[in-house]
């Protein structure tokens, strides 16, 4: 399992979620807050570590190779002593340090370290290394710590940190173990560095046009390799992590256009897959007109703006709400003349086919499946994901299902249609 992190100074990038708790960027799950502050009791075992390793202080510090993709390096803590106390990182401080050194100098403006711990087959959570990693800038006498990662679960996990560097710049990161009670059986791991060409996108310079349809008919953007253009906003309550910001720019052809984003769908944990945040702007470095962040991972966004000048250049960047780099790390983007129904945006699923009408609806609305037949699951969300009407039905090729809406709130609602474990969805406006 692996999740990538964005270090800057001082600390992790990451912005708590008040009111969900799905909404918590910085990977400080409760399942790995109870593992650290509980973690089981082991014994002991002393004088397992023989000598120390070359590199157990700064000044023997190992030369890592900046590659263009992760080319495993082999490490072991073994014998290895503490050099400098424990960190806080991502909210936990390890009871000790024995840690490891290596060094890089940086070929680009961002670049990302990778720690493997292993894992014993015997007992993989706590007899093998789960690894610590910090980051520093300076010299060995005059280091400045710029961040270190403690956010995953226990070894054979791995933590990524990307890291805004200055190309020619040396740094120095260090490795040690978390101990769960005492230390691990196999102080192996794995470490690589490596910078990733940024997409075309990255910044506002370089947006990509997207023309203005009559429908949405999303297309595919990567973000492998982004970084962070400007900091994120806070939208909907919830502020995430603008570590791998992308960026759109299009034409107004209409006072009102709507900006919709999907993020792919993928089968890690939810932050892992892709959240899409949205934020629209009247110019490089102009001002923000507005953000959409109502939906979760592998859903949609939409952002309408309204008082648009025909004609006029506007621009918006996505990005994946959360500190782990999305996986797949894609969007599908599209951008529609007006509002409303225009935006909505089909999932496509091989066999399932359906359509809602009339849309916009006041009382009813018609689903009209041309899908294969199964068992299905009918769900409408508003514009918060708050889930508004769920209906369990067998969905037969060529139906037709009439759902009443009569009670629901007017606004836009995201419909999903679950048949057989392949999910799609549409959207509806209930006037």
């Amino acid at each position: 399992m692996k999740h990538l992190y964005i270090l800057t100074a001082a600390a992790l990038v990451a912005a708590s979620a008040s009111a969900q708790s799905t909404k918590d960027p910085d990977g400080n799950r409760a399942e790995l807050r109870g593992l650290k502050v509980e973690g089981r009791a082991l014994p002991w075992v002393n004088d397992q570590r023989g000598g120390g390793p070359a590199n157990d202080e700064c000044a023997g510090a190992i030369t890592m190779t900046v590659n263009s993709s992760c080319v495993s390096v082999n490490g072991t803590l073994a014998g290895a002593t503490e050099s400098i106390p424990a960190a806080t990182c991502s909210g936990f401080t390890a009871s000790a340090a024995n840690d490891v050194w290596f060094t890089f100098v940086a070929t680009a403006a961002s670049t990302t370290i990778s720690v493997t711990g292993a894992a014993t087959a015997a007992d993989p959570d706590t007899l093998g290394v789960d690894p610590v990693l910090e980051v520093f800038s300076g010299t060995c006498g005059s280091l400045t710590s710029l961040g270190c990662l403690d956010a995953t679960f226990p070894a054979g996990t791995t933590e990524a940190g990307a890291l805004a560097t200055t190309p020619g710049t040396t740094y120095y990161y260090r490795v040690y173990y978390w101990p769960y009670g005492g230390p691990p059986t196999d102080f192996s791991f794995t470490t690589c560095v490596f910078s990733l060409a940024a997409p075309a996108n990255d910044d506002c310079a370089g947006a990509i046009a997207v023309p203005a349809l009559a429908f949405c008919g999303p297309l595919n953007y990567s973000a492998v390799g982004a970084t962070q253009s400007l900091a994120a906003i806070t939208c909907n309550g919830f502020t995430g992590n603008a570590n791998d910001d992308i960026w759109f720019s299009f034409v107004a052809t209409q006072t009102t256009m709507t900006i919709g984003a999907t993020g792919a769908p993928g089968t890690g944990a939810d932050n892992v897959v892709y959240d899409a945040v949205v934020e629209a702007f009247d110019g490089c470095g102009g001002t923000s007109l507005g953000c959409a962040d109502a939906t979760l991972s592998a859903e949609t966004e939409s952002l309408e703006l309204t008082g648009l000048t025909i004609g006029n250049t506007y621009y918006f960047r996505v990005y994946h709400y959360y500190t782990p780099s999305a996986d797949p790390a894609t969007v599908g983007v599209c951008v529609v003349a007006g509002g409303g129904i225009n935006i909505g945006i089909t999932e496509v699923v091989s066999g399932q086919d359906w359509t809602l009408y009339p849309n916009p609806a006041a009382n009813a609305v018609n689903l009209s499946y041309g899908g294969v037949n199964g068992q299905g699951t009918i769900q409408l969300f508003d514009v918060a994901g708050r889930k508004a009407m769920e209906l369990n039905r067998s969905m037969v090729k060529n139906s037709l299902l009439t759902l009443d809406v009569q009670d629901l709130a007017a606004g836009v609602y995201t419909v999903r249609l679950t048949v057989n474990g392949q999910r799609t969805e549409q959207r509806l406006v209930v006037e």
